[in-house]
Formats: structure tokens, sequence, C-alpha cells
């Protein structure tokens, strides 16, 4: 196993991250549960309790709460800007389009999560806009140049509604 992967057995979950090694379970979990997403620290606290592993009375450091992934994306955009820490690293096999298309997709991912959000996006599909020369290769990666069908036009709205939430 590599650096980082934690191994799970049924009897004992072996823990192969760098900064843990060595350290007794308790401080393995407190440290673990300093660097973990702070929207799913709750539920490791209580699994981490249950299991026996830190005291019930054991409260999370306030500085780990805000382990958020909005935080860490604020935080290197400045550096980001000055074409440092890039999205893909180590490149990636995304053409330009499909760059400028991924965050337009998630955005109306997340938008339709909810039924409100879903009813918001539908909405603004519904109402007329305008495809612009710079959008016209997005759609086309996306099939949506020419729609030929109602709902492909609903869907190119959509789509151009998210593009230009993203831009």
């Amino acid at each position: 196993m590599s650096a980082g992967v934690a191994g799970v057995s049924a009897a004992k979950l072996k823990i192969m991250e760098p900064g843990v090694r060595g350290k007794s379970d308790e401080d393995a979990v407190k440290a673990l549960l300093g660097i973990a997403d702070a929207r799913f620290q709750d539920a490791l606290l209580r699994q981490a309790q249950r299991a026996g592993k830190l005291e019930r009375g054991y409260r999370i450091p306030d500085a780990a709460r805000a382990n958020l992934p909005q935080r860490l994306a604020d935080a290197l955009a400045p550096l980001r800007a000055r074409g440092l820490f890039p999205e893909f690293p180590f490149g990636s096999d995304f053409t330009e389009e499909e760059l400028r298309l991924i965050p337009a997709l998630q955005h109306l991912k997340a938008r339709s999560a909810t039924k409100l959000g879903a009813l918001g996006l539908a909405l603004e599909g519904l109402l007329p806009g305008t495809s612009t020369k710079e959008l016209e290769p997005l759609l086309q990666r996306m099939g949506f140049e020419r729609p030929g069908s109602l709902k492909e036009r609903f869907y190119q709205r959509l789509l151009t509604v998210g593009l230009r939430k993203t831009q």
C-alpha cells in the first residue's frame, strides 16, 4: 500500500497516512478529524466515539471546522490567477471547450439538486436567450448547436444559463 491509503479489515483499520503513523488511535483520529471536510466531521466524530476511539466530550477545534472546499478554492484563487495550482496539475486530455463546460455542468447539477433550485433553473431555461459566437463551439461540443426538438432547445438554453453563470 502507498502512503495516504487506509486498508480496512473486519477487525482493524490500518492507517498509512504519514502524519498519523505511529500515533495512538486517539491521536490519529483527532489528527484525521482535524483535516477532514467539515461537512463530514460530526458523523466521523460520532463514529469514532461509538467505537471507543475518542472520549464523549471531545470537541473538534474551531479552526478545523472551516475545512470546506470553498475556503480552499478562495485561498487558492489568487495563486491560480497567477498561473499556479492549475485545476489539473499533471495535465489532462480535456479540450479547451470541455474545460469550459465542466464548471457550467457542475453549476447546473448543483442548482438542480433541490426542487426549488430545479424550478428556478427550469424557469430560466424557458426564458428566451441569445447564443453568442463565443458559445457556439461549446454548444456544438454538447450537440446543441442546432436543436431539433423543444427538449433540445430547452437543454440548449439551460446550458447557456450555466455557461453565463460560470464565466
